[in-house]
C-alpha cells in the first residue's frame, strides 16, 4: 500500500489510477493531519509514503519526522517543484529514500516505487 500525500487533485488522480493499473492500492491525504493519522492506522500495511514537499509549508518535513518516529524504517519519496525548497532539502538532508522533481513521468514514479519496494 501507498499513502500520498498531495495537495493537487490531479496529480492524486493520476497516480491513483496508474498505481491502480499496477495492482497497488493507494491512500491519499490531503494534508500532514490526515496522513498521521492514516499512517498510524496503517502502519503495518503501507510500503511507501510519497511526500509533497512544499517550501511555504515547513510542515512536509515535520510529517517526514513523524513518519519516521512512528517507524524508522518507513519508505519515504518527496516530490518538489523545485529543487530548492527548504523542506525537499532538508527531507534530502535527513535520509529520504527516493525524490522526484514535478513534474514528474508517471513512469518514473512507478519505477521509483518499485526500487524502493524491491529494496533497490
Amino acid at each position: 500500500m501507498i499513502l500520498m500525500v498531495e495537495r493537487d487533485r490531479l496529480v492524486k488522480d493520476l497516480a491513483r489510477d496508474m498505481f491502480h493499473r499496477y495492482g497497488y492500492s493507494i491512500l491519499s491525504a490531503g494534508d500532514e493531519g490526515e496522513a498521521v493519522r492514516l499512517y498510524r492506522q496503517h502502519v503495518g500495511k503501507i510500503a511507501v509514503v510519497m511526500i509533497d514537499a512544499l517550501s511555504d509549508r515547513p510542515r512536509s518535513r515535520d510529517l517526514f519526522n513523524m513518519i519516521r518516529k512512528i517507524n524508522p524504517g518507513a519508505r519515504v519519496i518527496a516530490t518538489s517543484k523545485l529543487s530548492q525548497d527548504t523542506s525537499y532539502r532538508n527531507m534530502l538532508r535527513h535520509g529520504v529514500d527516493g525524490h522526484l522533481r514535478k513534474p514528474y513521468r508517471m513512469t518514473d514514479l512507478l519505477n521509483l516505487v518499485g526500487q524502493l519496494l524491491n529494496g533497490e
